[in-house]
């Protein structure tokens, strides 16, 4: 409170400046009463911002969407504009459009999903600028906007940013084990979109460029072999359900030979 008292004092001092026709004198004065009162503000709803989004959380928990809804768009809203402004707030701002996102997503306004995502896209690529280590997190991004694309209809361009999405997490996985298993992952989510969309042929070819680098990293670290078993024994199920039942039993013969001596 004490910046709060420094500003009140800063404008009185002002207006007697003022009432003594000494104006050129109270401008600065209440210039920095101003920026005082603004910091003052931006404190105070980043601290609204806070619990809102604690109880968009509790509501989240209880899967009460519909009450969930308003309180998550607040907290979104006071982040989206208070990072416009104060780049460290990106983070908090990305991880409330998220939770809206999936609010938005049980309630199925995919017209809202689409406005969010392409926010989370701006401030992931303004966060990767400061931090190229936030690559995966920028091509995850470009990927939900994807998704968000085709569920309105737009499939062309939803399936570019799938691809745009790949191809940046591919990049990251050059001459990094974590980052190829990134990769790997983000070619099962996306063989699966494809697959939801009965491109059968684009699915199987993404599916099978994550396998071969699920078999690479357990070739050289038994760690890996349990998520190349998951992933055939996914693309198995997926297959079936997209009725190609001979492909899927071959993706599901090959999971037992992947970890050796595996009961």
């Amino acid at each position: 409170m004490r910046a709060g008292h420094f500003s009140i004092s800063l404008n009185r001092v002002a207006v007697t400046l003022g009432r003594l026709d000494r104006e050129a004198e109270a401008i600065p004065h209440t210039t920095e009463a101003i920026a005082l009162t603004r910091q003052l503000v931006a404190l105070h709803e980043g601290r609204l911002a806070l619990n809102l989004s604690n109880l968009t959380i509790s509501l989240f928990d209880g899967e009460e969407w519909d009450r969930a809804l308003p309180v998550a768009e607040e907290a979104w809203e006071i982040r989206r504009r208070l990072a416009a402004t104060d780049p460290e707030l990106r983070d908090e701002a990305v991880l409330d459009a998220n939770q809206l996102r999936t609010i938005l997503n049980r309630l199925d306004r995919p017209g809202q999903i689409q406005r969010v995502s392409e926010a989370v896209v701006g401030y992931e690529r303004a966060l990767l600028a400061d931090d190229p280590a936030r690559l995966p997190e920028f091509a995850d991004a470009v990927r939900m906007l994807g998704n968000s694309l085709v569920a309105e209809g737009r499939v062309p361009e939803g399936k570019a940013r799938w691809y745009e999405s790949l191809e940046l997490q591919r990049r990251f996985s050059e001459n990094n084990d974590d980052g190829r298993s990134g990769y790997a992952a983000a070619c099962e989510a996306v063989g699966h979109s494809l697959g939801r969309l009965r491109h059968a042929e684009e699915s199987l070819t993404v599916h099978r460029d994550g396998l071969a680098v699920r078999r690479t990293l357990a070739a050289s670290d038994t760690r890996h072999h349990e998520q190349l078993v998951r992933a055939l024994a996914s693309a198995a199920a997926r297959l079936n359900r997209s009725e190609q039942p001979e492909l899927a039993r071959q993706f599901a013969a090959k999971g037992p030979s992947a970890v050796p001596r595996a009961p």
